[in-house]
């Protein structure tokens, strides 16, 4: 009983959301870009999640950013946040508003203790802010 509850001690200080096949995932966040170094343990799926908010436009538009997931400056993908929103009306009338767009893309790629895991903001149109998350798993 100790050790299972030395095993989650340390879980729980690793930041370990997840167990899979007898091995702890870990999650990470950050803001516009994130980058870390993969704790002890092999991982074969990053799993990245990103939220973004775009300004509000009156009139209608296509609000994007797009965003590279590296590990040790090797990209392994692009991902694009983007949303088209149609506006209605006219005579004065103000339609804008601020809007959201989520993205998740699993990557099979294999990484390895001390790998360095990063997703950067490229650029975009209209992007105000964007919450990634970064999940290493098996």
């Amino acid at each position: 009983m100790a050790k299972v509850a030395a095993l989650l001690i340390g879980i729980a200080l690793l930041g370990v959301v997840s167990v899979s096949s007898g091995q702890a995932g870990i999650s990470r966040v950050g803001t516009n870009s994130i980058q870390f170094a993969c704790p002890d343990g092999h991982f074969q799926y990053i799993i990245v999640t990103i939220t973004t908010k775009f300004r509000a436009v009156d009139a209608p538009h296509t609000n994007w950013a797009q965003f590279n997931v590296e590990v040790n400056g090797l990209r392994l993908a692009t991902i694009t946040n983007s949303i088209y929103v149609i506006k209605g009306g006219a005579k004065g009338h103000y339609w804008g508003y601020e809007t959201y767009a989520v993205s998740q893309k699993m990557i099979n790629y294999m990484v390895l203790p001390g790998n360095s895991v990063s997703v950067n903001f490229l650029n975009g149109e209209q992007h105000i802010s964007s919450d990634i998350r970064v999940d290493l798993s098996n």
